[in-house]
């Protein structure tokens, strides 16, 4: 069973540990097939606990792990900067506050985050010790941070970057924070709750493990970064903490108010951080809207794909409105002549997965500065043998599977040249199920012939797609900075023209 394991972070406005503002990278939720969960959080009565220390221990070190075909390298990076265990204190002391009194501990982090707490080490005798050192005058328990690696969750043990090579499948560079939060009785020492480390970014989500994927600028066998790389990897690793930690203290069911799953704020991006300073005018062409991919599996012989022209839903306009009235308070939005008969089979990706930006349909031209399009993207659809192309619908027999999806990319072209400025796949707000385009519905959505759907399905059908490509059209364009908005506390972002992170997420 597929998991969502590594999400997207980078433009969430969470509370953000404080950090430089390296450049920004587009990153995408990537599936990755690893058959467990993250583990349950093992909650306790709280009752009698009134007054509590805090101690975090996860920021003294950092590891970053090179897996090769001859063996696994791991180089110890001093983070000691960075501060991190001092922002996490004061994060929970913000968030726990209304319900305990937080109390100053003196503390040696060090021992507490060397000790072995890997699947098979049993460290609840070595953090006895070490708590029973601290005066516990007045306190009814512990709160620690600390290093973790359950059994086989997957990364490092506490902070971490992961890279593989080019012959382990090309794996982009991971960044990891496994931890837990244990409660533990400030006399007794007995773990009263305990919580390993989670992200969840979109409400109704499940929690996934705290990983994030890297730009590729971070896959290095460098014992040294340089000071761009080591930048990135504070940033990222900052919010990546962040997040993590507001849904590992949800999960410990505290009875303190946190922020919501995904809850943000957008503000105006810096003037001098402008990600397309010289675009003045833009023209906006989508080619994702002409027809629906309906695509059923019922056995390994038995799939049907029929592609349903749908003219008359009008969502290519649909798309061109919203994203019109996204960027006119940032462009001058002009009309250009386009085939869009022939742009429809526009791609920016091949059969084989490789890029191969293809524009068919559409000419350059000296009259507007930049073409904002919208092409369908051929993706996988988390079933056997099935994939699906731009909007549509998926039905499993088997598995009694309904959903409907928008697989499409957003691509900002220079209009001279058509050469590619920055580019994202279609991307959901928090506000959306799920990180992926892809929404479950009611099996009786399904229509028994996909040309003829009756009209309350067919109704439903529509509604839903427009819901999703309105959802989708905004957020890609803010992840692509074209809205001039950003998330408050991440980088401003810029243009990445690569098309490597949008082949990531189609493998």
């Amino acid at each position: 069973m597929c998991k969502v394991l590594l999400l997207l972070l980078a433009i969430f406005a969470i509370p953000t540990l404080s950090s430089p503002a390296p450049a920004a990278v587009m990153f995408i939720p990537v599936i990755i097939p690893i058959p467990v969960q993250v583990p349950s959080a093992q909650t306790g009565g709280y009752s009698r606990i009134h007054k509590v220390a805090v101690i975090s221990a996860i920021g003294s070190r950092f590891i970053i792990q090179n897996n090769g075909f001859w063996g696994t390298k791991r180089y110890p990076l001093d983070i000691a900067a960075w501060k991190v265990d001092d922002t996490i204190e004061g994060m929970m002391r913000k968030y726990l506050g209304s319900r305990f009194t937080i109390v100053s501990v003196l503390f040696d982090r060090r021992p507490l985050a060397s000790l072995p707490n890997g699947p098979w080490d049993n460290s609840t005798g070595g953090v006895r010790k070490l708590l029973s050192a601290v005066p516990n005058e007045g306190l009814d328990a512990f709160i620690v941070v600390r290093p973790d690696l359950e059994y086989q969750a997957p990364g490092i043990s506490g902070l971490g970057l992961q890279n593989g090579t080019d012959f382990i499948n090309d794996a982009a560079p991971v960044i990891w924070a496994n931890y837990e939060i244990d409660v533990v009785d400030a006399h007794t020492y007995v773990t009263i709750a305990k919580a390993y480390s989670r992200v969840s970014l979109h409400r109704g989500q499940p929690d996934s493990f705290a990983g994030l994927i890297a730009d590729s600028s971070l896959k290095t066998d460098k014992i040294i970064l340089d000071e761009q790389q080591e930048n990135l990897l504070h940033a990222l690793t900052n919010r990546l903490v962040t997040a993590s930690l507001i849904e590992t203290l949800r999960s410990l069911q505290l009875g303190v108010t946190l922020p919501e799953v995904g809850a943000r704020v957008l503000v105006p991006i810096p003037p001098d951080k402008a990600p397309y300073p010289d675009i003045k005018s833009v023209a906006i062409v989508s080619g994702i809207g002409d027809s629906l991919d309906f695509e059923r599996f019922a056995t390994i012989f038995g799939r049907s794909s029929k592609l349903i022209p749908v003219p008359e839903w009008h969502l290519d306009a649909l798309v061109e409105h919203e994203a019109r009235s996204a960027l006119a308070p940032q462009f001058t939005i002009k009309d250009v002549a386009v085939d869009r008969a022939a742009f429809a089979h526009a791609s920016l990706i091949d059969s084989d997965g490789k890029p191969n930006p293809q524009f068919p349909g559409l000419s350059p031209t000296p009259t507007v500065d930049a073409y904002l399009v919208f092409l369908k993207l051929r993706e996988p659809l988390s079933d056997i043998m099935m994939t699906g192309t731009g909007l549509g619908m998926r039905h499993n027999a088997v598995a009694s599977q309904t959903g409907i999806f928008a697989f499409y990319a957003v691509a900002l072209l220079d209009a001279r040249t058509l050469k590619i400025i920055g580019a994202t796949s279609a991307v959901t707000s928090p506000e959306f199920p799920a990180s992926k385009p892809l929404l479950d519905v009611e099996d009786s959505l399904w229509p028994d012939n996909p040309a003829s759907p009756v009209p309350a399905q067919a109704a439903q059908i529509q509604k839903t797609i427009r819901d999703i490509l309105v959802d989708t059209c905004h957020e890609s364009m803010l992840r692509l900075g074209l809205t001039g908005m950003m998330v408050d506390g991440a980088p401003p972002p810029v243009p990445v023209a690569s098309l490597g992170n949008i082949q990531q997420q189609q493998r």
